[in-house]
């Protein structure tokens, strides 16, 4: 299956356009943006969370999308295949992460990770004593829900992990 990130309309993030093309068959990225600058390279980093454009001040910040589990670097104007096998060695699916791109004058940008199939997402903050993110999404039909969630307890060091039962 392919998963595609667009850095296209409706967001136009940055003067940032384009898209990246994950083929989790070839294992590799497809990069096609412009309006990230004329330097050699750019930094991409996939982060665990979809982006909620216009719901933050900061959509694409580390507090919103999440940790990055995967980077890599690529030159923006020149139409690269990147080879991300390593990425895809513990996963084959790519929806709902979020890619973000950092330009060359350093300014961050950022696209939601999908097949084209989501169709609702919702999102719970918590912020304390109990504080972070639970995601839900849909895709069309009703299928394939799923729950995105990175809870943690305040001011706990070395937390045990705690597996719930959810109804």
């Amino acid at each position: 299956s392919i998963s595609c990130v667009q850095f296209l309309a409706p967001f136009n993030m940055g003067g940032v356009t384009g898209q990246v093309q994950f083929d989790s068959v070839n294992q590799t990225a497809a990069v096609s943006v412009s309006g990230a600058g004329s330097c050699a390279s750019v930094n991409f980093s996939l982060r665990v969370f979809p982006v909620m454009y216009g719901h933050f001040a900061q959509p694409c910040s580390e507090a919103n999308i999440g940790s990055s589990i995967f980077n890599f670097t690529a030159d923006p104007s020149s139409n690269a295949t990147i080879n991300v096998s390593r990425l895809f060695e513990n996963r084959t699916n790519l929806d709902d992460f979020s890619l973000s791109l950092q330009t060359c004058n350093g300014s961050n940008v950022c696209a939601v990770v999908s097949q084209g199939q989501t169709l609702l997402t919702r999102q719970a903050r918590f912020t304390g004593p109990i504080a972070g993110n639970v995601y839900i999404r849909v895709n069309r039909g009703n299928a394939n829900p799923r729950l995105l969630a990175d809870l943690m307890i305040i001011g706990q060091v070395n937390a045990s992990q705690t597996n719930i039962t959810l109804h």
